[in-house]
């Protein structure tokens, strides 16, 4: 085993990740749970193979599952971890969906110590993991099937959070990506509905029609636009009732403001 992913390595990691403050739900997390079982036993003085081996592919399996609901490719622990960070709404995520990077040094700092924690996660080498069992590593270079569809003006901050240079560029990164995108359900979905029992709840896949599909009708089209800039810019704005035969384009126009204005 190599020096850096000695027994004393895979202890200090599961002390680490019980020190997580705002990002302590990680701990309940059905995957990083099932990692902790793994490293916990990665960090005994003479850890049983067989359960390595067993635990490692259970982690595996559980892990492709998700990727192809989650749409996630590449490295695909790296992309996991990512994910639940942009989605975590929490009281840090909340504060910086608001302030950006102006939130207090207490709460920077506190989230600092969160991420250089995650740091860690993201840096685990899986790859090394799987060579002490003999085993295959699926989990580099994968290609999801069910692809869930990429928001180009959400994938620029997205790649910013992957490719950070430090531990400062890496909770900028994150807090910037709060800031112009969201957390929770609005970290990766452009388009909504209302559920009585959840709330808001992000349509995960949406229709991608421009307003440009829809041929004719360039009054309603004209008058639909510049209700919604007069919205967005803060401006007094109507409630809108689209009122025409079936398929006349009532939903597809409603559709395609939303592909126009989400950003």
């Amino acid at each position: 085993m190599p020096e850096t992913y000695s027994r004393e390595y895979y202890r200090n990691l599961c002390l680490k990740l019980k020190r997580l403050l705002i990002y302590r739900n990680y701990l309940q997390d059905p995957i990083i749970s099932k990692l902790k079982k793994l490293i916990l036993e990665l960090s005994k003085t003479e850890p049983d193979l067989i359960k390595v081996d067993n635990l490692y592919y259970e982690f595996s399996s559980k892990l492709i599952e998700e990727a192809e609901k989650l749409g996630l490719s590449g490295d695909l622990f790296k992309s996991y971890i990512i994910n639940l960070l942009i989605t975590s709404k929490n009281f840090f995520s909340l504060a910086c969906e608001k302030n950006g990077l102006n939130i207090s040094k207490s709460l920077y700092n506190v989230a600092k110590n969160d991420i250089e924690i995650i740091k860690t996660l993201l840096d685990l080498d899986i790859d090394a993991i799987s060579k002490l069992v003999n085993g295959h590593n699926f989990l580099n270079g994968y290609e999801a099937t069910l692809s869930k569809q990429k928001i180009i003006n959400f994938q620029s901050a997205l790649e910013a959070i992957e490719k950070f240079s430090s531990l400062d560029d890496l909770l900028h990164n994150i807090i910037n990506y709060y800031y112009l995108v969201g957390s929770g359900e609005l970290a990766n979905h452009i388009a909504f509905r209302w559920s009585d029992d959840r709330g808001l709840v992000g349509i995960k896949n949406y229709d991608t029609i421009q307003l440009e599909d829809i041929v004719g009708y360039e009054y309603q089209k004209e008058t639909l636009m510049k209700n919604t800039e007069a919205f967005i810019n803060g401006y007094p704005a109507n409630n809108v009732l689209l009122v025409g035969a079936r398929g006349t384009g009532k939903s597809s126009s409603v559709k395609a403001l939303i592909n126009k204005y989400y950003k």
